[in-house]
């Protein structure tokens, strides 16, 4: 009898606890969602689902711009791409941490998942101080070499198709590591070979965890998946230590005390985080790049009027000489260019959801959001959105020119971030999208690719048979 008694008394204070627990949510649940037995349902027991991003993309337009998504008893989260709370956690200094990017386990304390405020802050600001107009004019003739690679496969193969993504996927990378790396330091073709494939690995068991009922919580822990996904954690971060080492080898009179890692080394920024900012830093500008780069071909490809208003730019800033230096300030001086890579970012968003973690207790639009929820933020559900962009599906530089631009298309332009969270690397990146789109236009037109491109949203959206672009040589007539 006692022992009937003591279980129903455990019961009634689980009961107890579960419903104050609940109650701090009680705004939440109102907001639309699918139930708990419907998430279950869809995410583990449907089999024609695509996998979780793919989910979570689709409810908003199921259940509106603001979407709870609650499998009880756990915490509820919210899927939104709503700008007023785009505004007022997305782009606010106070919500500064990004949980979903904790699952990048390899990035670490890096400036896209330091937890830590001062940490991050200190991090920021190196980044920001070294990564100057400077710095990056300094390394835009390694990134011309290396994008000779696609270059050459185009004039290999004109009047075929040639699948830009699969090019860029290895030049990308092979430019974010020259962006670091340092005079009189070797990297191996092998190390990097390894690099490559340890980090693809690792984005494969992601997604095999994330769209696995088996993989849910502490059940993770013993799984196949949970032991492969250090194992490749790991190989990444070996590869960081060890390139680390070789700038530490350096003879202090020899060291470039502009180039970035030495400048985090002068900071005294611990070598773990040295290590975790680098790994950062290549994850950041690589996947965000291909996407919208090889898609902007196509569509240049359908609008032709766009790839001759870049080359008329060309033929004033640089020139019709295909072997001629190009330069920082050329790449700034060609506004209807950085139009083309801002809608590039903006029309194919490689990063299908970001969020935040609420750090104080707030209301937006009447519904309490209570410290500790995360908001998911569908990225390109805001930059394609009617409410921001007129025509929003169609591709339009010239929405981006200074003369057309709305405040609203700036305001929801999200692309790298916003604020004091915005991407340090934002200017590399615009350089090197600058770049390869003015080396291949100057020399060649782009023409329709017969082929259906197939996106599917992982982590990083990406293409299941390629981006290909077909190119011809250009009539160029000297100016």
């Amino acid at each position: 009898m006692i022992t009937i008694l003591l279980l129903l008394g455990v019961v009634v204070v689980i009961i107890y606890y579960y419903r104050n627990y609940v109650k701090q949510f009680e705004d939440i649940d109102k907001l639309p969602g699918p139930s708990t037995l419907q998430l279950i349902k869809d995410l583990y027991f449907n089999s024609s689902s695509k996998g979780i991003i793919d989910y979570f993309q689709s409810l908003n337009s199921i259940y509106g711009p603001v979407v709870k998504v609650w499998m009880k008893p756990f915490k509820p989260m919210i899927i939104t791409n709503d700008m007023e709370y785009c505004n007022k956690i997305y782009k606010a200094n106070d919500h500064y941490i990004t949980p979903a990017l904790f699952e990048i386990t390899f990035m670490g304390e890096g400036i896209a998942s330091n937890a830590h405020y001062e940490n991050w802050k200190n991090d920021k600001s190196v980044m920001v101080k070294t990564i100057t107009k400077s710095y990056i004019n300094n390394k835009l003739n390694i990134y011309d070499q290396k994008y000779n690679e696609l270059i050459n496969a185009i004039r290999s193969h004109l009047g075929k198709p040639v699948d830009v993504e699969k090019y860029l996927h290895k030049i990308l990378l092979e430019v974010l590591i020259e962006t670091i790396q340092h005079k009189g330091i070797n990297l191996t073709q092998q190390e990097l070979k390894d690099y490559i494939k340890s980090r693809n690995d690792f984005f494969v068991l992601l997604m095999e965890k994330m769209n696995s009922f088996s993989c849910v919580g502490v059940l993770h822990w013993f799984t196949k998946n949970y032991r492969q996904i250090w194992k490749r954690h790991a190989e990444v971060v070996t590869f960081g230590t060890n390139w680390l080492k070789k700038f530490e080898e350096i003879d202090v009179k020899e060291r470039d005390p502009t180039n970035l890692v030495f400048s985090m080394m002068d900071a005294q920024i611990p070598n773990k985080r040295i290590v975790d900012n680098i790994n950062t830093i290549i994850q950041g500008g690589h996947d965000t790049s291909i996407l919208p780069i090889s898609m902007a071909l196509r569509e240049m490809a359908k609008r032709p009027e766009i790839q001759d208003k870049i080359y008329e730019e060309i033929k004033e800033v640089i020139g019709t000489d295909i072997n001629a230096e190009i330069n920082i300030d050329h790449l700034n001086n060609m506004p209807y260019l950085h139009a083309t890579a801002k809608e590039a970012v903006r029309r194919f968003m490689s990063l299908p959801f970001l969020d935040r973690l609420v750090l104080r207790d707030m209301v937006i639009d009447g519904t309490k959001i209570p410290k500790g929820i995360q908001v998911m933020f569908h990225l390109t559900g805001i930059m394609t959105s009617e409410k921001n962009y007129d025509d929003p599906l169609t591709f339009k530089p010239e929405r981006f020119m200074k003369e057309n631009v709305t405040a609203q298309a700036q305001k929801s332009f999200i692309g790298f971030g916003y604020g004091v969270k915005s991407c340090p690397g934002k200017p590399i990146a615009y350089a090197a999208m600058k770049l390869i789109l003015t080396k291949i236009i100057r020399e060649f037109e782009v023409l329709p690719a017969e082929h259906d491109v197939q996106l599917v949203a992982e982590i990083f959206y990406r293409s299941v048979s390629g981006i290909p672009s077909t190119f011809r040589k250009r009539n160029i007539q000297a100016v």
